[in-house]
């Protein structure tokens, strides 16, 4: 899977703010509808990348302080932060997955309408109001289909890895005892904080980056 959109309600410096992160589809969060349509092939881009691997590679740019940072821990974060209803906030991750009408999402701190039917599930987010779900969508008329609880077997093997500098924070913000573990849970898309340069995650970004 991948993500291809989010939307901020709040989480620490930000409010109100929608990133998509894909040139195939736009999605759009209204705070009680979300829709999603799919986007007109680009040429130039095409032409640009090609077939290139690098093509789903994004870079957040912004002035210091504007919550470049917060935004990525945000999308990182492990699921003991997120259990941290004070200091969660309130969001959602939309996720193309590899069927062609088939989408994912995660959301914290938010009451989906859409997603208020849903046959409950008794696992750790439920009372934190942190959730994840898998569906179809029909673009011709924006209708939701098939909407289930994400499970484990229907992650298409997507890990979300948060590498990180230790010495670009001014306060350190991760505990020893949540990193460089996997954090899985029937619900929520595995994710690891490991610090860069004490980890195999090492030589991948310096393979990007070169």
């Amino acid at each position: 899977m991948q993500l291809i959109y989010c939307h901020i309600q709040r989480f620490r410096n930000i409010g109100n703010q929608e990133i998509n992160f894909s040139d195939t589809y736009r999605a759009r969060f209204d705070g009680i509808n979300l829709t999603i349509d799919r986007c007109a092939r680009n040429i130039a881009k095409d032409y640009l990348y090609g077939n290139n691997f690098m093509r789903h590679l994004h870079v957040i740019v912004g002035k210091t302080g504007s919550g470049k940072t917060n935004l990525l821990q945000m999308l990182g974060m492990d699921k003991w932060s997120r259990m941290d209803r004070e200091n969660a906030g309130a969001y959602l991750m939309l996720y193309k997955a590899a069927a062609d009408n088939e989408f994912a999402i995660e959301t914290v701190g938010l009451d989906l309408p859409l997603f208020a039917n849903v046959d409950n599930m008794d696992w750790f987010g439920s009372s934190h109001k942190i959730r994840a779900f898998k569906f179809t969508y029909d673009f011709d008329h924006h209708q939701f289909q098939n909407i289930r609880y994400l499970q484990y077997d229907e992650m298409e093997n997507t890990h979300i890895i948060n590498a990180f500098d230790q010495y670009s924070f001014a306060h350190y913000p991760y505990s020893e005892e949540h990193t460089n573990e996997w954090h899985s849970e029937n619900g929520l898309l595995p994710r690891m904080i490991v610090r860069y340069g004490k980890s195999s995650i090492t030589m991948d970004c310096l393979y990007l980056q070169d």
